[in-house]
């Protein structure tokens, strides 16, 4: 029985994630950041690439929430999620920075430098959110049975028997 929380708790942090992804692309595609973000530059500079990226968390994001193959899907959320945190790092380390603009322009952007840095910093916290729960969704996928679990087994499980002779 204390096995089953964990199942849930990993299954809750999965849908989460997966929706915290399709929350943003569908927000960035749907209200376009202005220029003066790093992604509406992105946008306007590349927009293939945007559009792909877009395309790829909403890929991740049902990945995750269909929950096949969890650990895989939470090691690929763990990669993107390291690219976008180092894209908000060099964005910090500008003279200038820019509002990242990772969920569209579903917020209000602000222009003083001093909001603009805490915004962002805000965005590392929360990127290191999403890969705490990613990480453990990639330690502990649901779904998987050890041989000496105190379940029953299944039909699968059980080996065949051979037909009777008569």
């Amino acid at each position: 029985m204390h096995k089953n929380w964990r199942v849930v708790i990993t299954r809750v942090m999965t849908f989460a994630l997966g929706a915290v992804f399709i929350i943003a692309a569908l927000t960035k595609s749907l209200l376009p950041p202005g220029h003066a973000t790093m992604f509406g530059e992105l946008i306007y500079a590349h927009p293939w690439f945007a559009n792909g990226l877009i395309g790829i968390e909403i890929a991740l994001g049902v990945w995750l929430i269909n929950g096949w193959r969890n650990g895989v899907a939470a090691f690929a959320a763990l990669l993107l999620l390291a690219i976008f945190s180092g894209a908000i790092i060099y964005d910090m380390a500008q003279h200038y920075p820019q509002p990242c603009g990772c969920f569209g322009a579903a917020w209000k952007q602000a222009h003083e430098p001093v909001v603009i840095e805490r915004g962002l910093a805000l965005g590392l916290g929360r990127n290191a959110l999403l890969a705490a729960a990613a990480t453990l969704v990639f330690l502990a996928p649901p779904g998987r049975r050890r041989p000496d679990s105190d379940q029953p087994p299944t039909v699968s499980d059980q080996q065949p028997t051979e037909p009777a002779r008569q």
